[in-house]
């Protein structure tokens, strides 16, 4: 899914956005979050999500600016600017990696690797949370059960602990549809 994310100081004459790239898998976070998915955040908020300026060379949160009193070939520039970031950031270097919900869920169970530090959720222990709900979905109940011990490992002495490992616990694995 692909979020265009304008400015909350935009005005009349000038705009600014941003881009969001996210991979959404229906049914995990609202499993864990006990509330339904929010259309409106599925692409900043996905089960993966990134802002894929983070993922070119420079690497950084790009934002575009257009002004009513730019030239038509800055306009040209910008869409231009866009569509690299959107096909060699966001497709190439994101979509294209996760195809598939197994994708997903292995790049949510491996340690991360330090070209992916852009790439969301930060957080080891709701990494495997989602992991083990996918690989339940998934019927691959033992790397779900390994994933929701982890997460409980990985929880202790932070933010989230008594959720992620009230959660992990209380997971029986094998109990959601799977799907295809």
């Amino acid at each position: 899914l692909i979020d265009i994310q304008q400015s909350p100081y935009n005005r009349k004459d000038e705009v600014s956005f941003a881009l969001n790239m996210g991979v959404h898998v229906p049914d995990v976070k609202p499993h864990f979050w006990k509330a339904p998915d929010n259309a409106k955040l599925i692409a900043a908020s996905g089960i993966l999500n990134v802002r894929p300026g983070f993922l070119v060379t420079p690497q950084e949160t790009i934002w575009w600016y257009l002004k009513s009193s730019d030239d038509p070939d800055k306009d040209v520039d910008i869409g231009d600017d866009v569509l690299l970031v959107v096909e060699e950031g966001g497709f190439r270097r994101f979509f294209d990696r996760f195809q598939s919900e197994r994708d997903v869920a292995q790049f949510l169970t491996e340690p991360r690797k330090k070209e992916d530090h852009h790439i969301a959720p930060h957080v080891e222990s709701m990494c495997r949370i989602y992991a083990g709900i996918i690989w339940d979905q998934l019927g691959e109940y033992e790397k779900c059960k390994e994933c929701m011990a982890r997460a409980a490992e990985l929880a202790k002495g932070k933010r989230l602990e008594a959720d992620i490992e009230k959660f992990a616990r209380e997971y029986v694995c094998g109990k959601l549809p799977r799907i295809a």
